[in-house]
């Protein structure tokens, strides 16, 4: 199941739309360690940028739907609700989006920076390293060098 949900902020009525098949929480968490990492790649700095705390920030989840329709329904919620900060607004299709940015962005795709966990590989695949069991493996054995908790969670910034 997909989850279609909005970022939003205390602070005003602008939103940002997205989808997701995992927990929206952990999206949500992810798109406040992107701000917090400076990769401003996604939209939803916009609205992260503007919150003082936490408790600024609202997750909101607008409808569930079936991976096929995925698109369809992003599309159709970016394209009704109002004041989405959205950057892909379905103007252009996605695989054209993604070669431009990939052109725009080669050089800083490339750099390579540090995960949390210690291990240094590149910007552009950052986000697949968190999702593997070698990350939270060398996460879990950080923790536990520090004396922290040594359960695994999403952890938000």
């Amino acid at each position: 199941m997909i989850t279609i949900y909005q970022i939003g902020s205390i602070y005003d009525d602008e939103i940002y739309v997205g989808s997701t098949c995992r927990n929206p929480w952990q999206r949500f968490c992810e798109h406040k360690y992107n701000f917090s990492s400076n990769n401003l790649s996604v939209s939803s700095w916009k609205i992260i940028a503007k919150s003082k705390t936490n408790d600024d920030l609202r997750l909101e989840c607008i409808e569930v739907c079936e991976e096929e329709d995925r698109m369809e329904y992003e599309k159709y919620w970016i394209k009704t609700l109002p004041n989405v900060v959205n950057k892909y607004k379905f103007e252009i299709d996605r695989e054209s989006y993604n070669l431009n940015y990939q052109k725009k962005n080669a050089a800083r795709l490339c750099e390579r920076i540090e995960c949390s966990c210690g291990k240094f590989i590149s910007r552009k695949n950052i986000a697949n390293h968190k999702k593997r069991q070698s990350h939270f493996k060398r996460e879990a054995k950080n923790n536990s060098h520090m004396g922290l908790n040594q359960e695994l969670s999403v952890e938000c910034a």
